[in-house]
């Protein structure tokens, strides 16, 4: 039975946001993948059927929801940076 973990609340803008985030073509693959994960998770999708879809592993797709979760919208557009978490 597949783990399940729950992505924390999000407003309408956020939502917008990530919609448009994931349907983007200049912005950062890594933005777009984000935004795909968060938005597969808020739909009911499965770990391993969100991984099928954005073409990542589930042990990623459960770090990106965990980091989302603790970090918010500051995590997806990647301004949050593995230096600053040290500081």
């Amino acid at each position: 039975m597949a783990k399940r973990l729950k992505v924390r609340a999000i407003s309408e803008s956020e939502k917008q946001e990530l919609e448009r985030l994931s349907r983007s073509r200049t912005a950062p693959q890594r933005q777009v993948e984000r935004a795909k994960i968060v938005l597969g998770w808020l739909a009911g999708e499965t770990a391993e059927a969100i991984a099928e879809h954005v073409g990542c592993s589930t042990a990623t797709v459960y770090n990106q929801a965990k980091a989302f979760n603790a970090r918010g919208m500051v995590w997806t557009f990647g301004v949050f940076s593995r230096a600053a978490a040290r500081r």
